[in-house]
């Protein structure tokens, strides 16, 4: 599997691609800090990408911008657990912790390739406190409707709510709504918790 490493730093981008190269089945066609990241993917069509955001928040940022029109390639963040909530909602596939080994690191770019969301125990508890700890999840007091079931699927794919509507063949409007319930029944605070909750009740399957 084709990764590009993205970093503003030169060691961490020497320390990233080593650390993909040792894990199995992944291959680092490029290093590159971020404003380099535009120009790797059109030229060599990575197949994920893992972003290194230990410099805080505006490599992120500009990833995400430059992630905007990326045709389905996962975006992976390595950063502090408090940016997990706002990586996911802005579109990234998934947060691991900066420390993660190479068999985790191979794991989670495999199953965000696949169309799931990743996250590391601390990045789920950051963003869904107690969830994590729990023994069985929860059970919300209503069930989904068919409708509703499609859009939490959908949601853990990581579609926007435009998206949605094309897939599902309604209106972003309607979209918006569908997501708005879904987030209710659940007594999810957010996109990226209704995922948390979703897998936690076997309710999102790949």
């Amino acid at each position: 599997m084709r990764v590009l490493v993205v970093s503003d730093s030169q060691l961490a981008q020497l320390g990233l691609g080593a650390l993909v190269e040792q894990a199995g089945g992944l291959e680092v066609v490029a290093a590159v800090p971020p404003g380099g990241a535009a120009e790797a993917i059109a030229q060599l069509g990575p197949e994920a990408i893992l972003l290194d955001a230990g410099g805080g928040g505006s490599s992120l940022q500009e990833m995400l911008e430059v992630m905007g029109d990326r045709n389905g390639i996962p975006l992976l963040v390595l950063g502090d657990p408090q940016a997990a909530g706002d990586a996911i909602a802005a579109g990234a596939a998934g947060v691991l912790p900066a420390g993660v080994g190479p068999d985790v690191l191979a794991a989670a770019i495999g199953a965000a390739v696949s169309g799931l969301v990743v996250l590391g125990r601390a990045q789920a508890e950051s963003l869904a406190p107690g969830l994590v700890e729990g023994d069985e999840a929860t059970q919300p007091v209503e069930q989904l409707t068919l409708r509703e079931s499609q859009v939490l699927q959908l949601l853990g794919h990581g579609l926007t709510n435009a998206e949605i509507g094309r897939s599902l063949g309604v209106s972003e409007h309607t979209a918006k709504f569908h997501v708005g319930t879904v987030l209710g029944k659940l007594g999810a605070r957010s996109r990226a918790e209704a995922v948390l909750l979703g897998m936690r009740l076997g309710w999102i399957t790949v």
